[in-house]
This record gives structure tokens, sequence and C-alpha cells, in this order.
């Protein structure tokens, strides 16, 4: 699983539509924001119309703007739409198809893409557009994410033991599913 860079665009220009959301913007300003030329952004802008994510006004006074409020725009949703390949297995029932010489780790793959985009579907644009607040153990601004305060999210570099068990077992302690 990797995102494209359109999926980067598509994410870029959806927050920089949130940050401005009194006033419209062109598709120059959403380009500069994503760090991408002006076409690019417009056929991603273009993508993003016609997924309803984002809405456009032609002629003077005109731009693009979000077509839904930011909290509602999740980001799995963003990332289904803009990439659907991005998730070969998830939600397939069968998976004999893929990988027919493994299907127990083509089923694991499976359950890791669902678990990705169910963890994505966790946070919207807004939670994007939040002020950064400083980490205290790297001494950098980072975005509060409530979901970054659960042990879940700790590198395995950052667990007392450098095991993936300890971060299971705190997922068991937090009372969250964990299926094997």
């Amino acid at each position: 699983m990797r995102l494209n860079r359109q999926a980067e665009i598509a994410i870029g220009i959806l927050v920089a539509c949130a940050r401005s959301p009194m006033r419209k913007i062109t598709t120059l300003q959403a380009a500069e924001t994503s760090a991408t030329t002006k076409d690019h952004a417009a056929q991603v802008v273009n993508l993003l119309v016609h997924e309803g994510f984002l809405r456009t006004e032609r002629g003077r006074g005109g731009g693009i703007a979000l077509a839904v409020p930011a909290t509602e725009i999740l980001l799995g949703d963003v990332l289904r739409r803009v990439q659907p390949d991005l998730v070969r297995h998830a939600g397939r029932d069968d998976l004999s198809g893929h990988n027919a010489t493994m299907p127990a780790f083509a089923a694991i793959v499976g359950a890791a893409e669902a678990t990705f985009l169910t963890f994505m579907d966790r946070y919207s644009i807004a939670d994007l557009i939040s002020g950064p607040l400083q980490h205290a153990s790297a001494g950098k601004q980072v975005p509060h994410l409530p979901c970054f305060d659960c042990g879940l999210v700790k590198s395995v570099r950052e667990t007392e033991s450098g095991r993936w068990p300890f971060v299971i077992e705190q997922a068991r302690g937090a009372s969250l599913p964990v299926q094997r």
C-alpha cells in the first residue's frame, strides 16, 4: 500500500479549500499549496468535483470550494475514490484469484488493507487543518489527533521490548478488538 502523487495532491487541495471556507481559491493557489503544476492540479480538481468533494464556479470571482463541510470528508473516502487501486483485497470475499499459492498471506494482506482504510476513516479533512501542538518528546510541532494518544500508533522502536506482542497487549488492555 502506497499513496500515489494524485492522492497526496487531492488531500492537499481539499485542505487548502478547507483553510479558506469563506472564499473560493483558484486552481493555481491549490497547485502552489500542493506543490504541483497548475495542469496536474486541474486534473485532480476535476476528479474531486466529479466525486462530489469540490464545487467550482467559472468566471470573475470564481474558483473552487468544498462541496461538503470538511468534517464530513473522511480521508478513507478520498483515498477510495482518488486511488481505487490502493487496496487490492479489502472487502473481497474471494481471495483465491490473488496469490493462490499463499491464501493465508492474501487473507492477511486483505485484512491489513481493510484496517488501513478503517483507520483513515477515523479522520476528516477538518482534522488536518487544526493547529499544531508541540510534541513533548520530539520537540517538533505535530497536529494533535485523538488516536495518536493510544499505544497502537507508537512505532516498534518506541515500545519497551521492541516487539509487536507489546503493541498487541496494549490493544487488549485498551479493549480494542484484535483478531488472530
